[in-house]
């Protein structure tokens, strides 16, 4: 590519705005000399604006507003040859924006399946993309991002995912660890997903907690909350009453939550946006997920031991998923203590 600057849309969702970070680094990586300027959601602004490979964002919804339509006409449009859509759903306000630009060329992922099943189409049906990459519904979304660069004949050997926050969000996460009593190997714990398929009952969150407290006394288990199921979070804490059961500080920002993932040896998640931040960090993984391929294009990874336990429904959750669980824990922290040349009284020789 010749151009000196480029414009990329993103999804608007914190889990797939990870993913398609390691997008933005190749992109930069390859041409260093390419302006990437983003157009972003209200809620995902905050997470790419310290971003080191972006130069300039610009708010543009999901549902957006009449401003909104006015800032690409005004400020926009006529000032990019090329676009890259990596926002993989149908919309209309997302193709009259697309129009707006105005650009000479226009790059774009291939539909999702579960929207080709909600409008019947797919991005390659729709005219006004002159290239659609990413065509393997089957593969990882990051997979699918990526391959983009197969056109320019770029082999991409870093897929890994970037996170950038302010240096106060990591002073905070570790002020609340170090306030707990010294443990020996901290878990966060998130049963809540974005659906409702991929969010535990209450119930089994209860008694996997209460088993993994019972079993790992010298562990700290986190409990993870979102402002959707905070009260419940709580009730779940004072019903279980465990010392090494705490629940995370509020947060206002999701990168300050991102922060407190980074203190964590392992996560627990049933939530893909947990799971990324996760794999962004490098940790330990056990997901427990709905069994179907759209889960799965948005498995996690990481060079740590993962673990994935698919169920048809996560309301039936069985005595030997549990003891899997907690077998698991037991075999990553062996695998901690060897990496870290830990014994077994959990001191370095």
């Amino acid at each position: 590519m010749n151009e000196k600057k480029i414009i990329l849309r993103t999804y608007d969702a914190y889990g797939d705005a990870i993913i398609c970070t390691p997008f933005l680094r190749e992109l930069k990586k390859y041409f260093p000399q390419l302006e990437i300027d983003l157009i972003v959601s209200k809620k995902n602004y905050d997470f790419f604006k310290d971003n080191i490979y972006v130069d300039n964002l610009y708010i543009f919804s999901p549902s957006p507003t009449l401003k909104e339509y006015w800032m690409i006409v005004t400020k926009l449009r006529g000032d990019y040859n090329i676009l890259i859509d990596l926002w993989g759903k149908i919309s209309i306000s997302k193709i009259i924006a697309i129009r707006l630009l105005g650009t000479k060329q226009i790059f774009g992922v291939s539909t999702e399946s579960s929207y080709r099943h909600k409008y019947y189409i797919g991005t390659e049906d729709l005219k006004c993309y002159d290239l659609v990459f990413g065509q393997d519904l089957r593969a990882h979304h990051r997979d699918r991002f990526l391959d983009f660069f197969n056109l320019l004949g770029v082999d991409i050997d870093d897929s890994s995912y970037d996170i950038f926050y302010p240096e106060v969000y990591e002073k905070n996460a570790v002020n609340f660890i170090q306030k707990r009593k010294p443990y020996k190997f901290i878990i966060g714990f998130n049963y809540k997903g974005s659906r409702d398929d991929n969010t535990l009952p209450t119930n089994y969150t209860i008694r996997i907690l209460r088993l993994l407290s019972a079993t790992y006394p010298d562990f700290l288990i986190i409990l993870f909350f979102d402002s959707s199921n905070q009260n419940e979070a709580h009730y779940i804490k004072s019903t279980l009453q465990n010392d090494n059961i705490v629940i995370q500080f509020e947060t206002k920002k999701f990168l300050e939550f991102c922060a407190l993932v980074k203190q964590c040896n392992l996560v627990i998640t049933t939530a893909t946006s947990t799971l990324h931040v996760a794999s962004a960090f490098n940790k330990y993984i056990i997901t427990l997920y709905p069994n179907t391929p759209y889960y799965r294009s948005f498995d996690p990874f990481s060079t740590l031991p993962i673990k994935k336990i698919y169920k048809n429904s996560l309301k039936k959750l069985t005595t030997n998923d549990l003891d899997t669980i907690k077998n698991t824990i037991q075999e990553f922290y062996i695998n901690y203590q060897e990496k870290n040349g830990v014994s077994i009284d959990g001191k370095h020789p």
